[in-house]
């Protein structure tokens, strides 16, 4: 799973709980911000979860493991929507869509992908021809490769 490849930027997310309401299929319109606690100063908020834009560059276990060192994991990726507001993020805090790790990884057995806080992989907009195993060891996922999808 430890790759060679260094990506100048990660994304740290976790949940804050949604008071009084329950956890569904995730809707297209934004639920009040009265609902939610608050994230820790530098997070952004976005549906109850929060997000760290780091760019310090790290090969994809020390991204994980700086993200479980500030209670979170990788980001995961559930809907276009998280997807679409992901990518948002990434320009806004570098100014250009940099590539960067996410939580998916197939390094348990190729091919079927997980994410690394345990949730359920079924989003899979794939930028072409991806997932291709480049050189038999891409078992991490990053968003943004040339700009472009996962």
């Amino acid at each position: 799973m430890d790759s060679v490849l260094l990506c100048t930027l990660l994304l740290c997310g976790f949940g804050l709980g949604v008071a009084s309401l329950g956890w569904g299929p995730p809707d297209p319109a934004p639920r009040p911000a009265a609902v939610y606690k608050m994230c820790p100063a530098g997070w952004t908020q976005y549906r109850g979860d929060c997000y760290l834009y780091d760019d310090t560059e790290l090969t994809w276990i020390q991204a994980e493991l700086h993200c479980i060192s500030n209670h979170g994991n990788l980001a995961t990726i559930q809907n276009q929507h998280q997807y679409t507001f992901l990518r948002s993020l990434i320009f806004k805090s570098a100014g250009t869509h940099k590539r960067t790790w996410v939580g998916g990884y197939d390094g348990v057995e190729e091919g079927t992908w997980l994410w690394s806080r345990g949730t359920k992989f079924d989003f899979t907009q794939w930028g072409p021809e991806e997932p291709n195993d480049f050189e038999g060891n891409e078992d991490c996922m990053e968003i943004n490769r040339e700009g472009k999808k996962l």
